[in-house]
């Protein structure tokens, strides 16, 4: 039997539409393709997944601030301990206080620092220390105005330990002169300031890696 459209024109057996209209004369599909729906993501979820991330460690990260200074002020008083070799003493409670920073942090907040997490840890618990120390510096050199000043205190001590000579009064004559002690106290504050961060920082790397290992 031969087909035929609305309007009237004879459709090909089979055909899918009216070649002169274009009108459908049947449907293409018995199925519906059904309409992907649209992925929900709650604010719930995406609070949750960032609670789960390591915060970035810095001076922004509260639980970091506090381990750095707390390790810094322990660390600052065990380098005051009268040891034989004090100096040395002072080197390692350095290096130690940034490798305890990391531990501790560990330990409390459950984060496991990378190597460049943890000396920056270790570089946080050297700046602490290195403002300590600065205010322990500034506070003596008031208490030595007094005396003399600290150019009379490195006389005592140089003569102390060399005798007089007259190298050491031509040091002195530039000591005593406002150049000469600005420049001796910048650089006096230059290498406490490069000791006492670069080697929290080797101590809080160290740590990070032995964590890193267990």
């Amino acid at each position: 039997m031969e087909e035929s459209c609305t309007c009237g024109t004879v459709l090909v057996t089979g055909a899918m539409f009216c070649h002169m209209c274009g009108r459908n004369v049947r449907p293409l599909s018995n199925e519906v393709a059904a309409e992907p729906e649209p992925v929900v993501v709650e604010a719930e979820q995406f609070r949750a997944a960032a609670a789960r991330l390591p915060l970035e460690i810095g001076f922004q990260n509260a639980a970091a601030v506090r381990v750095a200074a707390m390790i810094a002020a322990v660390g600052t008083l065990m380098g005051l301990l009268p040891m034989p070799a004090l100096v040395f003493w002072k080197l390692v409670t350095l290096v130690a206080a940034g490798f305890v920073a990391v531990y501790v942090y560990h330990r409390r907040t459950g984060d496991l620092p990378s190597v460049r997490g943890g000396a920056r840890i270790g570089w946080m618990t050297g700046m602490f220390s290195f403002l300590i120390a600065l205010v322990m510096f500034v506070a003596s050199a008031i208490a030595l105005s007094s005396q003399g000043g600290l150019a009379a205190t490195f006389r005592k001590q140089l003569i102390s330990a060399n005798g007089p000579s007259g190298e050491l009064d031509e040091l002195m004559k530039i000591l005593e002169s406002p150049m000469g002690m600005a420049t001796l106290i910048l650089t006096l504050v230059t290498i406490l300031f490069l000791l006492f961060t670069a080697l929290p920082m080797i101590g809080g790397a160290l740590g990070a890696k032995v964590l890193e290992k267990e």
